[in-house]
């Protein structure tokens, strides 16, 4: 599957130089809402607090979040594409092992990386890699690496509305595809909405400092771990749908303060392996989080 995986990036690349050389490149593409109107930071900070959640037929839990992220740089021409880079990390602490010795803390520290190809009616190709450690920082081996790719295409209707569709491919993970789907609407300056799949947003602008929004977010993850002891599971996947009301406050042009409370519904945690006495497939409390977090421009 690993050489399926790398002989499907190798072809999207071939294909996205393929077609672009047949358009002129020395024109400006018109903006696009979902490639160049995005509302991701040039970097954030979120510290989250999930209240104590009981894993059915075991014991409870407390969560702590610690999500970052980096823009590492914008390049434009390079394989007659764009490429942009960024570097992030969430992290996620158990304050207790629940009765499972779940691991006291899992890691996803990767480099986001993509490459992108636009085309003059309006039509772009994304490839997208996120190669990078996902597991626990006990021990960290060649076992925690992984590299999840994305193949996406953007459309371009006018200058208020964009619309993608593409899928993830998670080798190695318990939802190996992930769908990336949706449209994205500014018809105002003061009005946002991103209708996709695997995360959703609304965003309302009161004025140049404040902004209210609306999420909706589908996480599935999976780590590798080590494990000491009698346990082997070798994997662990958390899941969940997160839904959250926040505010953004502008302290200056480079630096904004979030703020957002909700709940996790649908939750719930599975192992690779089924250890002795224990279930491998375990569900978990809906509970509400709290998270606060800083943010540079826009």
């Amino acid at each position: 599957m690993k050489n399926w995986l790398s002989c499907l990036f190798v072809l999207s690349l071939c294909a996205g130089q393929a077609v672009a050389q047949g358009y002129s490149w020395d024109k400006v593409a018109p903006s696009c809402q979902i490639l160049d109107k995005n509302q991701t930071p040039s970097y954030s900070v979120d510290l989250s607090y999930i209240a104590d959640s009981e894993f059915s037929g075991y014991d409870s839990s407390r969560f702590m979040e610690l999500n970052a992220s980096l823009e590492l740089g914008y390049y434009y021409d390079v394989l007659e594409g764009e490429l942009d880079m960024a570097l992030d990390f969430d992290g996620t602490w158990l304050l207790s092992s629940a009765g499972l010795q779940l691991p006291d803390q899992l890691v996803v520290l990767a480099l986001d990386a993509g490459l992108t190809w636009r085309y003059m009616n309006g039509v772009a190709l994304q490839v997208r890699v996120a190669p990078g450690i996902y597991g626990d920082f006990e021990e960290v081996t060649i076992e925690n690496w992984n590299m999840p790719i994305s193949v996406a295409g953007v459309k371009r209707f006018n200058s208020d509305v964009s619309a993608i569709a593409g899928v993830q491919v998670r080798f190695g993970f318990e939802r190996e595809l992930m769908p990336i789907v949706g449209v994205v609407w500014a018809p105002s300056d003061w009005l946002r909405i991103e209708a996709t799949l695997p995360e959703a947003k609304a965003v309302y602008y009161f004025n140049d400092v404040w902004s209210g929004n609306v999420q909706w977010a589908w996480e599935s993850m999976t780590y590798n771990i080590r494990e000491k002891g009698d346990y082997d599971r070798e994997k662990v996947t958390f899941e969940s749908y997160r839904t959250s009301l926040g505010a953004t406050y502008s302290i200056s042009d480079s630096l904004k303060l979030t703020g957002d409370i909700g709940m996790l519904r649908g939750r719930g945690v599975e192992f690779k392996r089924t250890a002795d006495d224990m279930d491998n497939s375990i569900d978990i409390s809906s509970e509400a989080f709290a998270r606060v977090g800083l943010a540079g421009p826009f």
